[in-house]
C-alpha cells in the first residue's frame, strides 16, 4: 500500500489495485487533480487498471469537470471502475443526475458509506479470473490478485517456466503485485535457478506474497533453507495443504 499526499487530495494506491482519491476538506477536485492522481497512482502500479474510490471529508467537493475528466479515453484506459462516495444528500442527488446525463463507461455507483463502496469495488475486481496452460504448468488467477500455479506431474518448474508465468500474468493483469502459491505435482519439483529467482527484485516487483505446497518433505525442507539463504523480502511460507496456503494468503491480502 501507498500513500501519496497533495494538497487538495490525498491517494492511497492498495495492493489489490483498488485506489482511493479522497478529496481533504474545504478542497474542491478539479480536473487537473484527477489527471494527477492518474499519473501518480501508475507510477506505484505502471501499466495497471484501477479499482477507483472517490470519497470527500467534510466540507470538500468534486467539481463537474473534474468528473468530466473521467470520461476521457486516457482516463478510461486506466480504470476498471469507479466509485464516489460522500454522505451529503445534496451531493448524492448531483452525481445520480450526472450519471444520468452523461453515462459513464466504466462500471459506476454512488455510495454514501465508505464501507459500502470499497466492497463494492472488491466484488468487482473479484470477478475478474484467468486460466492459462503451458507444456510445464497451469495456472488460475482468482480473487482479484491471487494466482494459484499447478507444476505438472514428472516436471521440473524452471527459470524460464517461472519468467513466463510472470509474463502471463502481467500481460492479463498489467502492474498487477499478485499473492502466488505453488503446487507441486506428483514427481515434480523446483529447479534451484527458479528458486533463486524468486529472490530477485524482477520477480519480488510483481508478487505481494509467495507460497509453496508440496506434500513431499524434501520440498518443504529445500524451501525453508532458500527462505533463510536469501532472505526473501516478500512473505513467503511453505505448506502442505492447500487450504491453509490459500487461507495465509487472504489474511494477507485484507492486510493490504
Amino acid at each position: 500500500m501507498k500513500t501519496i499526499e497533495t494538497e487538495r487530495f490525498r491517494l492511497i494506491v492498495h495492493n489489490n489495485l483498488v485506489k482511493e482519491v479522497i478529496a481533504k476538506s474545504g478542497n474542491t477536485l478539479v480536473a487537473e487533480d484527477v489527471q494527477l492522481s492518474t499519473k501518480l497512482a501508475l507510477k506505484v502500479r505502471p501499466g495497471a487498471k484501477f479499482y477507483t474510490l472517490v470519497s470527500m471529508e467534510p466540507g470538500a467537493s468534486v467539481s463537474a469537470e473534474a468528473k468530466k475528466e473521467t470520461f476521457k479515453e486516457e482516463y478510461i484506459l486506466h480504470h476498471e471502475a469507479l466509485a464516489i462516495c460522500s454522505p451529503d444528500e445534496d451531493v448524492a442527488i448531483d452525481n445520480a443526475v450526472f450519471e444520468l446525463v452523461h453515462k459513464y463507461k466504466v462500471p459506476f455507483h454512488f455510495f454514501t458509506d465508505r464501507d459500502q463502496a470499497w466492497n463494492w469495488l472488491q466484488n468487482l475486481a473479484a470477478r475478474t479470473w484467468k486460466n492459462f496452460e503451458t507444456p510445464s504448468f497451469g495456472g488460475v488467477i482468482h480473487d482479484n490478485l491471487l494466482k494459484e500455479l499447478y507444476v505438472k506431474d514428472g516436471v521440473e518448474f524452471s527459470v524460464g517456466d517461472m519468467k513466463l508465468s510472470q509474463d502471463m500474468s502481467q500481460k492479463y493483469k498489467p502492474g498487477a503485485k499478485f499473492y502466488t502459491v505453488l503446487f507441486e505435482g506428483v514427481g515434480s519439483s523446483i529447479s534451484l535457478d527458479a528458486r533463486r529467482a524468486a529472490g530477485h527484485d524482477e520477480y519480488e516487483k510483481h508478487t505481494a506474497a509467495f507460497a509453496v505446497c508440496s506434500k513431499n518433505i524434501d520440498v518443504a525442507i529445500r524451501s525453508n533453507l532458500f527462505e533463510k539463504m536469501y532472505n526473501p523480502r516478500i512473505p513467503f511460507q511453505v505448506f502442505d495443504d492447500r487450504d491453509k496456503a490459500l487461507f495465509w494468503l487472504r489474511n494477507l491480502m485484507k492486510e493490504s
